[in-house]
Parts: structure tokens; sequence; C-alpha cells
């Protein structure tokens, strides 16, 4: 059984977690969104590819830092 001050802890950390999913998820948005405003600019398609791969790159290397943090 935890006690009250571990329980705080624990709901802390759950929602420090979230915080941080959900400023991946938005930077992964705005990314995106970015890819299209410079699409719509006339970039060139393989630019586009070589930046969203690097995003998704980084971003899985958040998650996974997340996962082993759990």
């Amino acid at each position: 059984m935890r006690t009250e001050g571990e329980s705080a802890v624990a709901d802390l950390q759950t929602m420090k977690d979230k915080v941080l999913e959900q400023q991946v998820e938005s930077a992964f948005d705005r990314g995106k969104a970015f890819q299209e405003r410079l699409q719509r600019d006339g970039a060139q398609k393989n630019e586009l590819t070589d930046m969203m791969d690097q995003l998704e790159g980084k971003m899985q290397r958040v998650e996974d830092l997340l996962v082993d943090d759990k």
C-alpha cells in the first residue's frame, strides 16, 4: 500500500509524462504544418522528406527516453 506522499509523487510524475507527450505531439503537428507550408511555397519533395525523417527520428528518441524513464 502506497502512502499519501508516494501517491502524490506518482501522480506528479504521471502529469509530467502526459505534458511531455503532449509537447511531442504538438511538435510533430507544428512540423507537419511547416512541411505543408514549405510544400505550398515550392520546396522540393526530397527536402521535405529529409526534414520529416529527421523530426520523426528525434521524436522517436524522446519517446524511447520516456519509456526508459518509466
